[in-house]
């Protein structure tokens, strides 16, 4: 999905300039930690294809 939306931003002549990490519930135990990091490295990963230099990206707080 993220190289069909790169295509389709060459073809317009569009940049992505930035962007904001998923928002998450880190704060539900390990799950809800592991599933807040997952979700922000993949977007980081996703941005990368897209060329955004800028990410916003909230802390992360383990809660035992």
């Amino acid at each position: 999905e993220a190289y069909r939306l790169k295509n389709e931003a060459e073809k317009l002549g569009v940049d992505f300039l930035q962007s904001h990490s998923p928002n998450t519930n880190n704060m539900a135990g390990k799950d809800g930690f592991d599933d807040a990091v997952f979700k922000t490295k993949r977007a980081v990963e996703i941005c990368s294809v897209l060329g955004i230099k800028n990410v916003v990206c909230h802390q992360f707080i383990e809660k035992n």
